[in-house]
Order: structure tokens, then C-alpha cells, then sequence
């Protein structure tokens, strides 16, 4: 009976966790959307711990634990898919301030002449592009998601980040020069 009832708890998560992906990328425009739906699949896992818990939780017959402890795997996985997908979503604007953070720490470096400005508030300024992004987006992520949604959002977003850092400031790309 537990087992007939953890299948049927598989079909309909899955289905949801299913229709949530396919239509995720329809509703990255409106973020705090996105990040509510990337919200319920955490809480169907949250929920499915819980009934694991009522249903008889370690004493719970084998193949039923078994087949709930898989659908909280799958539901992990899910949830990192629409983190991943919901950061890449935000590359193109993370390339853009980072390439203005490029273009300022060039301009610093070919005006050492002027030394009065102290370096800390250098620094402030060559990361303002990004430092703007990304403090009004994480803000706005933080208030609209839960815990365990944001930390995953801020793993996959500093990915990038470092990514196009590397690629845009630490070892730009070279320029033809003959």
C-alpha cells in the first residue's frame, strides 16, 4: 500500500516539477515569478520530507523510502535546473557591467598619474557597474526567495560572474595587432 502511494506521490511531483521547467523560461522578464516558481519546487521537497516523516519516516517499509528519497533527488535536481537556467538569464547583463568594469580598470591603469586618489576608492569605482547589478538584483532574489532558492541563485550567479571575469578582465582576449 505505502509503495502504490509512494508512486503515485512520484507521478504527480514529477509532473508538476515537469510543467514548472517547461514553462519557466516564459516567466524569467518577471524575476520575483520566476523565483516564486523555483519557491514551490523547494517547498514540494520541504513537504515531501514531511510526509516522508508522517508516513513512518526511517521505519518506513523499504521500497517506499526508497522510491520518496529518489523523488527528493529528482526534486534537488530540478531545482538546480531552474537555478542554472534562471542565472544564465542574467548573463548577458552580468557581461555588459562586467565589460564596463573592464574598460574603468583600464582607464586607471593609463592614468597613474593621478596618484592622490586613494585605491580603495578606485576600486569602489572600477566595480560600481557590477556592484550596481548585482546589489539590486540580490536584493530584490533575496526578498523573493526562500533560503535554500537564493543560496542556490547566488552559487550559479557567481559562477558567471567569475566566468566572464576571467574571460572579459583577467585574460581578455587577444587583439590582432599586425
Amino acid at each position: 500500500y505505502m509503495k502504490r502511494f509512494a508512486k503515485t506521490i512520484v507521478k504527480v511531483l514529477l509532473e508538476y516539477a515537469d510543467i514548472v521547467k517547461k514553462e519557466f523560461p516564459a516567466y524569467l522578464p518577471e524575476e520575483r515569478i520566476a523565483c516564486i516558481l523555483m519557491n514551490n519546487v523547494q517547498q514540494l521537497r520541504v513537504q515531501l520530507e514531511k510526509l516522508f516523516e508522517k508516513m513512518g519516516g526511517e521505519e518506513l517499509e523499504e521500497d517506499a523510502a526508497t522510491i520518496l528519497k529518489e523523488l527528493q533527488q529528482q526534486l534537488n535536481g530540478s531545482l538546480d535546473e531552474l537555478a542554472v537556467i534562471f542565472a544564465k538569464s542574467l548573463e548577458q547583463r552580468i557581461t555588459v557591467s562586467v565589460k564596463e568594469v573592464g574598460d574603468r580598470l583600464v582607464n586607471i591603469k593609463s592614468n597613474q598619474q593621478n596618484q592622490r586618489i586613494s585605491v580603495e576608492v578606485e576600486a569602489d569605482e572600477v566595480l560600481r557597474p557590477l556592484m550596481d547589478l548585482l546589489d539590486g538584483s540580490l536584493t530584490q532574489y533575496a526578498d523573493s526567495s526562500e533560503k535554500t532558492v537564493f543560496k542556490r541563485l547566488l552559487k550559479e550567479l557567481w559562477k558567471i560572474v567569475i566566468r566572464i571575469m576571467e574571460k572579459t578582465v583577467v585574460l581578455p582576449p587577444m587583439t590582432d595587432k599586425t
